[in-house]
């Protein structure tokens, strides 16, 4: 039997530089949870966090979006400081079952940064049965 997940690289390691925006969109279709690991790499200084950090939603993938209540930084939650000697982790935890379709991370930092994102949809409406189906290139069970 295999979960009911399907990953989503919703942004690939990418170089964002200070006080730029980071953008990428995650489809929820089909899922009722939603786990959103945002990776940055090593800041200069601690006091380099980012500015910017939070998610909006919209029903089409171009419309209006706007902010999800208790994600955005520096107003539902304290953005941490960054950290100068490794990668550090935001992890944005969403019910998907009453939001609109699609989701858009935002993320500016202080300073030039990698940045990667990586989703994981869960409780999806069916199975995956293949590697595609769950956004992977293998399925590998044990």
């Amino acid at each position: 039997m295999y979960p009911q997940m399907k990953s989503v690289l919703a942004l690939a390691a990418t170089s964002v530089t200070a006080a730029a925006t980071a953008t990428c969109l995650i489809d929820t279709m089909g899922a009722d949870f939603l786990s959103l690991d945002v990776y940055q790499t090593t800041a200069n200084v601690v006091s380099n966090k980012a500015t910017v950090a939070k998610l909006q939603d919209c029903d089409t993938s171009n419309g209006t979006f706007a902010d999800v209540s208790g994600t955005v930084g520096g107003t539902d939650w304290t953005i941490p400081n960054a950290d100068t000697s490794s990668t550090y982790l935001y992890k944005f935890n969403v019910d998907c079952r009453h939001r609109k379709r699609w989701l858009k991370l935002s993320l500016s930092p202080a300073t030039t940064q990698t940045v990667t994102v990586v989703g994981n949809l869960a409780r999806m409406d069916r199975s995956p049965v293949v590697a595609a189906d769950a956004g992977a290139n293998a399925i590998i069970g044990a």
